[in-house]
Formats: C-alpha cells, structure tokens, sequence
C-alpha cells in the first residue's frame, strides 16, 4: 500500500499543478478559491504559475504513489510578512476536512519565517470552505462583490477643472494618505504607486483646480488577457464631483483600447454602497460573492515531507 506523502513543489514543476488546481477550484461549478482563479482555463492557470516568481510563491502536494490527491499554494509578499493562501485543493473522493487540514499543515510550516499572516478570499457560497477556515482561527474581514465588465464604456468628457495626470512625487503625500485611509491592509504600498512607470501597470492622480484629490490603480496581466481596476478612491471633498467616474473610465479606456483586454474586473465590498452605484452605472457586474479571511500567526518550524491523515 503506497504511503501518502505530502512535499513541497519545486518553483519549475508548479505550471504542472494547473489542470489539477483549476478542476478542483470549479468542481462545483463555480470558483471555489478566488486566489487559486487565475485564469479561464488550466493553460492559462500554467502560464500564471510559470510567471510567478520561485520566492514570490510556495506550493505543496499531497500524492499516494503517482496520484495527485490534494494542492494548497500561497503566493507571498515577505515585506508584508503576509501569504495569499490559494486552496487547498483536494481529489473528488478526498475528506476536505482532513486532507485539506494536513495540507494547509504543510503549507504554513514551509512558508518562509517573516510570513506571519495568512490570507484567504472564499467564494461566499463554499459553505465547506469557510467553516473550515473559521475553524482554523481564520476571521472574516470583509463581504466583497467580484465585478466583470466586457464591452468598454463610451468615453466621456472631464469635467470641468478636473485633470487626470501620472503621478507625481510632489503629490506623494495628500495621495499615500488618502490611500492609507480607505485601504488601511492593503498589499500596495505608497511607495508602489508612486514607483517607476511599467508597461502593464496604470495609475493616474485626479486634480480638481490643480490639488490632487483622487487616483486609479490598473494593471494587465499578458498570460490571461485581463486587466483588473485594483485601487480607485476620490477625498470626500471631491466626491459626487465627477472625479471617480472619470478615474474609471481612463483606467478602463487603457484597459480595454491600449492592451487590448477582453475583460476588466473588480472587487469591492458589498457595504460600499456609493462605489456599487458608480460600478454599475458604468457596466460592471456582479460575477460572484466572496469572503476575504485573515489570521495572525508566528512562525513555525519546517514540517515533516510525509504527513498521514
């Protein structure tokens, strides 16, 4: 009888991990784990794991002789000591509880020491998946709405003494507030907005009367085809201005006519009703529901490369 073994996957064989990762997460017809939905399809999800940088992730696997029976992944940003955690994933067959129990096990002992927060983001509608990281000290941070638009938007007219321009160095400090303020867990630093120009990355500050008073955060990823609105906030000053709508199409207008994107997404939480109406107003709409989870937790030693369920 083959003995289950639950190893860490070397950086160079995680695009092999795809057909089995993007079965599993829409096994119930549906995205399962909004972290582990990389792409539309399992060659799509390969691309994204073979772009993913060997210290920016960390993947395990639970197998019995040849056969794969269970993934859990986490991509990492050791700066902010935090781990997107994607699954864990487990075979048609598999007891969720226990298999995914040793595997997440696995995963959080062979993360690297400074990651000491873990984060989930759950299809709302998983009711397994939450109770099972509810029941591993995991606390629900926020209902979010995961929002698609395809068909770009008309283009309109800035209002009038509203500008959008790159930023800025000088605006460095009314915008990294006013980012802090309405994203204070962000994964993007002040610092990263403000960071050299990059092909598939579009920010653009708001100014009202030359003052800046809101901002758009855009990227492309080239192995989906997809382009993403991750960061749009205006000062309560400038709202009902016109200054969001116009941040939204710009980023939207490169999205769409400059990369050539099929589709844009978004998340947004359900209880931020002004940005609901703006979204829908504009095109988007809902895809599904999820929930973002979170944990702290100190770091643990290296766990054995067999684990027995």
């Amino acid at each position: 009888m083959n003995e289950l073994r639950i190893e860490v996957v070397p950086a160079a064989e995680w695009p092999s991990l795809a057909p089995f990762i993007f079965e599993r997460n829409h096994a119930g017809g549906d995205v399962r784990c909004l972290h582990s939905h990389t792409d539309d399809d399992a060659g799509g999800c390969a691309e994204e794991l073979r772009a993913l940088e060997a210290e920016g992730g960390q993947y395990v696997a639970a197998r019995r002789g040849e056969t794969l029976l269970g993934v859990a992944g986490a991509e990492l940003d050791l700066s902010l000591g935090r781990a997107w955690l994607r699954g864990p994933l487990v075979a048609a067959g598999q007891d969720f509880e226990v298999m995914g129990g040793a595997l997440l096990d696995a995963l959080c002992a062979a993360l690297p020491a400074p990651i000491t927060q873990h984060a989930a983001f759950v299809a709302a509608d998983c009711a397994e998946a939450l109770a099972f990281f509810r029941g591993r000290g995991f606390g629900d941070e926020a209902l979010v709405d995961d929002l698609e638009i395809v068909v770009a938007p008309s283009p309109q007219a800035l209002p009038l003494a509203l500008r959008l321009a790159p930023p800025e160095p000088s605006w460095r400090e009314v915008i990294g507030a006013l980012h802090e303020a309405e994203f204070p867990s962000t994964w993007l630093t002040v610092e990263q907005l403000f960071e050299a120009p990059d092909p598939d990355r579009f920010t653009r500050i708001a100014l009202a009367g030359g003052v800046p008073c809101g901002y758009v955060r855009a990227r492309f990823e080239p192995h989906s085809g997809e382009g993403y609105v991750d960061f749009l906030a205006v000062a309560a000053a400038a709202r009902r201005s016109g200054a969001g709508r116009a941040l939204l199409l710009a980023a939207l207008d490169w999205i769409f006519a400059v990369k050539g994107s099929r589709s844009a997404s978004l998340t947004v939480r359900t209880d931020r009703h002004p940005a609901q109406r703006l979204y829908a107003a504009v095109g988007f709409v809902r895809a599904r529901s999820a929930i973002g989870m979170r944990r702290h937790t100190q770091a643990v030693p290296i766990a054995a490369s067999v684990v027995t369920p």
